[in-house]
């Protein structure tokens, strides 16, 4: 009897897994949701503001108080156009596990950059050059807290 039992719970443990693993995903991927600041002084964006839900995400870059341009797309890997700095940009995202993928295509110039929640105030973002080829280089960003969480 206790052989069954056993059996069952590792049946159930199997089955279960999957399960707890996509919901761990789906809590990393709204923790990206939020306003998040540069700890770089000349970075550019030096702020996001990532809004939306699972079926679309609205990203809007700002320097300083001056919106940049921004963009919404589905998170399904189709396409998108949007106007960032005054100039036409080919935009697609994807999450490949909690990471967000944004692909994007200025003109001749093509990058991937990978967004992941670090902690729950720390926004990792990783930018590859595609066309031309480059340096991968690494951006940190802080959560800046509402006025009504403070």
């Amino acid at each position: 009897m206790t052989a069954k039992w056993l059996g069952a719970a590792l049946v159930l443990g199997v089955v279960l897994q999957p399960i707890s693993l996509r919901a761990d995903e789906n809590d990393k991927r709204e923790r990206l949701l939020g306003t998040w600041e540069s700890d770089e002084a000349d970075a550019r964006p030096a702020r996001w503001i990532v809004s939306g839900d699972a079926n679309k995400l609205h990203f809007a870059e700002f320097n300083g108080e001056k919106e940049l341009g921004g963009f919404s797309c589905t998170p399904g890997g189709t396409p998108c156009q949007a106007k960032l700095s005054g100039k036409r940009v080919d935009v697609s995202m994807w999450f490949n596990g909690s990471k967000l993928v944004i692909m994007q295509t200025r003109g001749g110039d093509s990058f991937e950059q990978e967004f992941e929640v670090a902690s729950d105030d720390v926004l990792e973002v990783k930018v590859m050059p595609l066309v031309p080829s480059g340096a991968t280089q690494k951006h940190r960003f802080r959560r800046v807290k509402s006025e009504s969480a403070k």
